[in-house]
C-alpha cells in the first residue's frame, strides 16, 4: 500500500480489512497527521511499523535530497474588514486576497527562473482562477475540470518537464513524481499536517546536478 495513511479513510478501511489472508506492507512519508485522527488505526489495520527514518536520516543516507524552505510572515490589509468565521477569513485573505496573490505573482516573475519547473498549490478552483488572472504563464490543473484522459495527459506533461508552471489543487500533492520539479509555492490555507508534509516531498527526488 503506497501512501498508506490513506488506507484508514472511511471508504477504504472496510474494504481493506476484507483481505484477511493477505500479507500487507505499507509505505508513507506521513504516518500521522490526519485531520480526523484516523492514523491511530493504521497499526490495527495494516500492522506494526518495521522501519522508519526521519527526513534528516534519509538525507544523510542519500535516499532523498535536502530541501530549502522559506516561510514568510505576511501582513494582510484584507484582515481589517469584519470577518465572521474561519471560512470567510480564508475566502477574503487566501482564496481571493490580492496581497497573497500579488506575492505569488512576484515570486514567479522575479525570483523563480522561468526554466525551473514549479507548482503553486491552491485550495479552491476560485483561487486558481484568481491567480491565473495575474499569472498568465501558469497552467491550471484541477481534477473536476478534466476528464481522466486529460488528467493523465497533464500529469505526463508535468513528468516530462513540458509544463514549467502549474497552478494545482491537491491532485499533485502526493503519490506522483515529477523529476524536473524544482520549486513549490504553497498558497493554501491550514488543515491537516499531512498535505503540508507531502507537498514538499514532491521535490525530494535526487537528480544529477
Amino acid at each position: 500500500l503506497d501512501e498508506v495513511h490513506g488506507s484508514v479513510s472511511t471508504s477504504r478501511a472496510p474494504k481493506l480489512v476484507e483481505f484477511n489472508k493477505a500479507r500487507v506492507f505499507g509505505f508513507s512519508a506521513t504516518m500521522s497527521g490526519r485531520f480526523d485522527n484516523a492514523d491511530k488505526l493504521l497499526e490495527g489495520i495494516v500492522g506494526p511499523i518495521h522501519a522508519k527514518r526521519t527526513f534528516r536520516e534519509a538525507v544523510e543516507e542519500g535516499a532523498i535530497c535536502d530541501l530549502r524552505v522559506y516561510l514568510m510572515r505576511l501582513r494582510m490589509p484584507e484582515a481589517a474588514a469584519k470577518i465572521s468565521n474561519r471560512q470567510s477569513a480564508y475566502r477574503r485573505m487566501v482564496y481571493k486576497g490580492t496581497t497573497l496573490t500579488g506575492l505569488v505573482k512576484r515570486i514567479l516573475r522575479e525570483i523563480i527562473p522561468p526554466d525551473w519547473q514549479s507548482i503553486v498549490f491552491v485550495d479552491e478552483k476560485a483561487q486558481a482562477d484568481f491567480i491565473n488572472q495575474m499569472v498568465e504563464e501558469g497552467v491550471s490543473s484541477i481534477a473536476s475540470r478534466m476528464t481522466p484522459k486529460e488528467r493523465r495527459a497533464r500529469a505526463a506533461a508535468m513528468a516530462s518537464g513540458e509544463i514549467k508552471r502549474a497552478i494545482a489543487t491537491s491532485i499533485y500533492a502526493q503519490g506522483l513524481t515529477f523529476p524536473e520539479l524544482r520549486v513549490i509555492v504553497n498558497a493554501c490555507g491550514g488543515g491537516g499536517s499531512i498535505t503540508g508534509t507531502q507537498k514538499p516531498g514532491r521535490l525530494a527526488q535526487i537528480r544529477e546536478g
